[in-house]
């Protein structure tokens, strides 16, 4: 994977097709320092091209989006540290999913305060054209983003947490004390599927209660609530 690295910041060219291979290969990437040393003397199309493809932590897009673009920010700013007589480059602004940032955040920058984004960079930067553009197609995204789970909220029940953890190949574990006889084909992780019509435990007794166990022993999850839904009915007593 590092020797792909290199290659990627080494490319006198990069088109389309050289793009698309890297949305493949650079995930899979580990950052070693000796490895930014080398991303810091690339040029800087080579350089947005390996942040933006990065992955910094392995649930980056999942538990916190905003703290990985974060990172990003400080890595490009990073890539500058002994090019203070060289401006930002416009081409920075590609490596940067600028909608996972709040409204607030996105509406200041645009309205020209650009310290958030500047503490991150670790040195100035002068708001462009091209910047202002995309401070207001972030803004847009947001927006639709929220419209969307709002309609779909309302229509239907949205997985939870652990099963976006299975969607990212993570070690989802489930246990539980009984299941249905029904249940005997099916794989124990339905229960993480809302739209599940056959799925629970046992009816057991008072001194032997059910349970079901969910973990994933790949993160810590500091829950302030758990959703369970209940039964196959109004009036059911088996969770489903």
């Amino acid at each position: 994977a590092e020797e792909i690295l290199e290659q990627f910041l080494e490319a006198f060219a990069l088109p389309e097709v050289v793009a698309k291979l890297a949305t493949r290969c650079l995930p899979q990437v580990v950052l070693s320092n000796s490895l930014w040393k080398r991303v810091g003397t690339a040029q800087f199309s080579n350089v947005v091209l390996v942040v933006k493809h990065l992955r910094l932590t392995p649930l980056d897009e999942v538990l916190d989006p905003k703290l990985a673009e974060e990172c990003r920010l400080r890595l490009l700013g990073e890539s500058f540290k002994d090019k203070e007589d060289v401006a930002m480059p416009d081409c920075f602004i590609d490596a940067i999913r600028w909608e996972v940032f709040p409204s607030q955040t996105l509406k200041a920058a645009f309205f020209g305060d650009l310290r958030y984004f500047e503490e991150l960079l670790g040195r100035p930067w002068q708001r462009s054209e091209r910047m202002t553009k995309v401070l207001v197609d972030a803004l847009a995204r947001r927006c639709e983003c929220l419209e969307t789970r709002l309609d779909v909220k309302l229509r239907t029940p949205q997985a939870g947490l652990f099963a976006k953890f299975l969607e990212k190949g993570l070690d989802v574990k489930i246990s539980l004390s009984t299941q249905l006889s029904c249940m005997a084909r099916a794989p124990l992780h339905v229960l993480l599927q809302p739209t599940r019509k056959v799925f629970g435990t046992l009816s057991q007794s008072e001194d032997d209660l059910p349970w079901i166990e969910i973990s994933c022993p790949e993160v810590l999850v500091r829950a302030s609530a758990v959703g369970l839904q209940h039964g196959w009915s109004d009036n059911g007593h088996r969770c489903r």
